[in-house]
């Protein structure tokens, strides 16, 4: 089985990564910056984090919830 270990190895072919805009790493726990994240900080790309992701879907839930909107 291939398994990617999140701590160490990237999730793509760093060549794919040159080619991106930007990168979305979900992984929020135990920290955002994970080596996927690092490689395209390096690179100038634009980021998005887990913890980015998870603080704007409890946001639009929140939304949902309080305002049925």
């Amino acid at each position: 089985e291939n398994q990617i270990n999140y701590e160490k190895d990237l999730p793509c072919p760093e060549a794919l990564l040159d080619r991106a805009e930007a990168v979305l790493d979900m992984v929020y726990a135990p920290t955002p910056f994970t080596p996927f994240i690092k490689a395209a900080q390096q690179r100038g790309k634009v980021i998005l984090t887990g913890e980015e992701m998870f603080l704007r879907q409890a946001e639009h839930q929140y939304r949902l919830w309080k305002c049925g909107v």
